[in-house]
């Protein structure tokens, strides 16, 4: 969900209203274009809940800090703008 979040996942606005009306209108990631995943779960004692929800924030910044290493370019809006990749 994280990746999806900061490749895809935007609500559209026109005229004063959403246009995105539905799912099929709302880009997600999908199925074949997520990479493989390895869960490890960390038992500890903080007061903090949930397994997936509290790492789901730090997803986009991650990405977004691992292609400006790699490209140089900072990506600061969600979802990406990945022209700016292709024009570096």
């Amino acid at each position: 969900m994280g990746l999806s979040t900061a490749f895809y996942e935007k609500v559209s606005f026109s005229d004063g209203g959403v246009t995105t009306a539905n799912y099929d209108d709302y880009p997600v990631l999908t199925m074949s274009e997520v990479p493989e995943i390895e869960v490890h779960i960390a038992k500890n004692n903080l007061k903090a809940g949930g397994i997936g929800e509290p790492v789901f924030p730090s997803v986009a910044p991650a990405v977004a800090n691992a292609i400006f290493k790699a490209s140089g370019v900072r990506l600061r809006e969600l979802p990406f703008n990945r022209e700016l990749l292709v024009k570096s």
